[in-house]
Parts: C-alpha cells; structure tokens; sequence
C-alpha cells in the first residue's frame, strides 16, 4: 500500500466518523482568501441537475463558496451539474456548483454541502460584495470573517 493510499482510507476514516464526506481529498487548508459571510433567512433552490429540484437554506457563503443545508438526504450532489439560484431580495441569483464536501445532519434526514462557485457570475460578486460592505442587506448577516479564518 502506498502512501497515497493511506492517506485516502485514513481521510474516507475521518468522515465516517463525523458523517462527512469530503470530496476533495487533497483540501489541506482553508483556500479561500476573501469574506465568508454567515447568513441567516436566506434561501436558495438547488438542483441536481436530473430534474428533482430543492428549497434549502444558504447558511454561508463568499465569492467563490456556498454551504448550503436542510437538502434532502437523498439529493444526488455526486454528478457534478449541480445548480443553485439564490433568492436574494434584490434578484434571483443563478450559479454553477461543485461539492466539497457533504454532512448528514438530523438523524440522515438533512445534508449540508459545502460549494465550490463555478465561475461566478458579476451579479454574485455584486450580492457578496453589497453584503460585505453596505448596510442594505445587513439583516441577512449573522457574521463575516476575513482572510481564510475558521
């Protein structure tokens, strides 16, 4: 067995225990350098890209990232055509994703998945951007935390 093979069992080993799945296997640390914002009533509709299509709550997000929760346990994020349209209140914000990683929360009844942004778009750097430094928004915050903190 080489050392990359054990690397992968030990990882496939940590998230059994704390029933998350990490895609991507080579995430050492924190990647993201901007604001992660902490969100509160704000939602979002995702869809596996298969025609089955779900309200979940948008509980972080930043320019290149979304966690996203309360998606049904047997929503497929495996197949790499995910897509999200958050339902902010000045507009409806269509994005690309891809999974980072998946929690079974609530008895396995609920996921949250963590998102990579494909691309984003100027209208979601604008949202992110408005919720990082304008006040109009503020009530959608909870927190924002700056340069790749945990």
């Amino acid at each position: 067995m080489n050392i990359s093979t054990d690397k992968t069992i030990q990882n496939q080993h940590i998230a059994s225990a704390n029933n998350t799945v990490d895609y991507d296997h080579f995430h050492v640390k924190e990647k993201r350098m901007g604001a992660r914002c902490r969100t509160v009533a704000l939602m979002a509709v995702v869809s596996d890209g298969k025609f089955k299509y779900h309200f979940c709550l948008v509980d972080e997000l930043s320019l290149d990232g979304i966690r996203l929760s309360k998606i049904p346990a047997d929503f497929d994020e495996k197949n790499g055509k995910n897509r999200a349209v958050v339902l902010a209140p000045s507009s409806e914000i269509q994005i690309s994703i891809r999974p980072c990683w998946v929690q079974t929360t609530t008895r396995g009844l609920y996921k949250t998945v963590g998102y990579q942004i494909y691309t984003p778009s100027t209208d979601w750097q604008k949202f992110v951007k408005e919720l990082e430094e304008d006040k109009q928004f503020s009530f959608l915050l909870s927190s924002c935390r700056f340069g790749g903190t945990t």
